[in-house]
């Protein structure tokens, strides 16, 4: 992503200023950024808008990941992470972290931003939405966004994983998505 067609409240411009050039068509919002206008909203462009909020050595997963891959317009209002690095205690309440040990094959780099692949995205949706319900229609939507047989793929990732959380939970969704497509 070029940085010139991505901007940052405070970098170059003010938050006022970004905002009125988004009234003149100039730019549209995309998380807490401004993108100038006619340029593709790319999976680089979404994660370099989401940059500024995550901390360094982190990787994002569930649905800011599958919001980075373009399963739904809007920005997810909770950023899940990984814990490989402690939070400043300012760090804010829309980052959710999880204690998970994610594998450097099933982590993808779009410039600074650290991102689970697809499969694992869709692993981690199908797993964790036993706990919070709306994961599940990110992940619906994810599979609209990449295609059928990453169900199938995310599906071997789950069950070759180790234990974790809800996992049972998501080898169900992913089995009953997979029997509904057939």
């Amino acid at each position: 992503m070029h940085p010139a067609l991505l901007y940052i409240p405070g970098d170059k411009l003010s938050r006022a200023e970004l905002c009125a050039a988004r009234l003149d068509g100039d730019v549209i919002d995309l998380a807490d950024a401004y993108l100038v206008t006619d340029t593709a909203e790319t999976p680089a462009a979404r994660a370099a808008a989401l940059a500024p909020t995550i901390p360094a050595h982190s990787v994002v997963m569930a649905s800011a990941a599958a919001w980075i891959y373009g399963a739904r317009m809007s920005a997810p209002t909770v950023i899940h992470l990984d814990r490989r690095t402690r939070l400043r205690a300012d760090s804010g309440v829309r980052l959710r972290l999880h204690d998970t040990t994610i594998p450097a094959a099933e982590v993808i780099r779009f410039g600074a931003v650290a991102v689970t692949t697809p499969e694992r995205t869709l692993a981690d949706l199908a797993r964790l939405g036993s706990a919070e319900p709306a994961l599940w229609d990110w992940a619906e939507d994810l599979l609209a966004a990449e295609g059928e047989d990453l169900a199938s793929r995310a599906l071997e990732l789950l069950r070759a994983s180790g234990r974790s959380p809800y996992k049972r939970n998501g080898v169900a969704f992913l089995e009953q998505h997979i029997a509904m497509t057939r």
